[in-house]
């Protein structure tokens, strides 16, 4: 999802001129932060090497998909296993091979009307199986 959601549990002052009274809904936009240049440089850059637990000037919390702290998503670990597990035998099993129609990654446009972090166009691959 595009946010994370929270519940402000006391009066929370964010300037002289802004305080967040308890009881209010607070929404996080965590695409935003994620792509952030001064946070994340060459956000849109295909760059997984970023979110080594080795890495010294990575954030504490980069990547916001299942949220932190004691309210974050309890099937996070569950869901890591069962997505490494399926990427594991798809790439044993088949090779992908964009479609001709499909454009490179640097010329995808973002759907900028949806809720979560999506592309605005189709993008096809053909999955042939490994011999």
């Amino acid at each position: 999802m595009g946010w994370l959601d929270r519940v402000a549990n006391q009066d929370y002052q964010i300037d002289e001129h802004l305080t967040v009274p308890a009881g209010t809904p607070v929404y996080v936009n965590a695409v935003g932060i994620q792509s952030d240049p001064n946070i994340f440089p060459e956000p849109d850059k295909f760059w997984p090497e970023r979110f080594l637990e080795n890495d010294i000037n990575r954030s504490s919390m980069p990547v916001w998909t299942f949220g932190e702290g004691p309210r974050s998503c309890i099937g996070r670990r569950f869901a890591l296993i069962n997505l490494r597990c399926a990427l594991a035998y798809m790439v044993v099993t088949f090779k992908f091979r964009p479609m001709a129609t499909t454009p490179s990654p640097a010329r995808v446009q973002v759907e900028r009307y949806s809720l979560f972090y999506t592309p605005g166009e189709p993008l096809l691959i053909n999955f042939e199986h490994r011999k």
